[in-house]
């Protein structure tokens, strides 16, 4: 037969290997008459990082930081890890590194984000080999804290709103009031202090009663429901 045949070894280490034929029915039998000829043998090897990475997850804390933590095996000939961020999961950039500790056991790493300016982040690790090869994990995303605690009052029929919360950075605030059906009627900005801080958002004696949702638009999970 004339072509290629691929072979495919999977992750075995092969030394040598053995080809064997077999005739097919009713080919000459007699073997001095029979022509075999095998050339043009090659090997393409694709090596994998020598890292396995069992987890990795974010976990965001009051200090208004990001903790980062990953779970590695098997780090033969590895260099380091490259810690990368991003706020659109689409361009991420280098924010520290972690050296390999070159450990054929389980280890556990973790590195802290302290420059925190976003509700949300995108994080992955970049894995270089001492050969200069790398690799990435999954991307995880992280919501940290920015505020403890968020309390709105008066609820009850009143267009003279405060809102009580306890942020971790100082930073500009937007306040979006919306209907229930997600459109939004009022918005206003303020700058916050570290801390507790208290706000008076002065609604339009245009709103007519009922629910409302109160948000603090530019930090994830910050709602409460009033009602005017």
């Amino acid at each position: 037969q004339k072509g290629t045949i691929i072979v495919k070894f999977g992750g075995v280490f092969i030394t040598s290997f053995k080809v064997r034929y077999d005739n097919f029915t009713g080919a000459q039998l007699d073997p001095t008459v029979q022509n075999i000829a095998i050339g043009n043998i090659t090997f393409q090897k694709t090596i994998p990082l020598p890292v396995t990475i069992s987890a990795f997850n974010g976990i965001p804390n009051e200090k208004g930081t990001v903790g980062l933590n990953w779970t590695a095996q098997h780090e033969y000939n590895f260099d380091y890890y490259a810690i990368e961020r991003s706020e659109n999961g689409v361009s991420f950039n280098e924010i520290g590194r972690v050296k390999s500790k070159e450990s054929e056991s389980v280890i556990d790493y973790r590195f802290e984000d302290l420059n925190i300016n976003a509700s949300k982040y995108y994080y992955r690790l970049r894995m270089i080999d001492l050969d200069g090869t790398f690799n990435y994990t999954k991307v995880i995303t992280v919501y940290p804290v920015n505020i403890i605690g968020f309390k709105v009052y008066p609820t009850l029929f009143s267009k003279d709103v405060t809102v009580s919360t306890n942020i971790a950075k100082a930073q500009q605030l937007v306040f979006g009031v919306f209907n229930m059906t997600g459109e939004k009627i009022f918005t206003t900005h303020y700058s916050s202090n570290q801390g507790n801080n208290e706000f008076h958002l002065q609604l339009p004696s245009s709103i007519p009663p009922g629910k409302y949702i109160v948000r603090i638009e530019n930090i994830e999970k910050s709602a409460v429901v009033i009602k005017l």
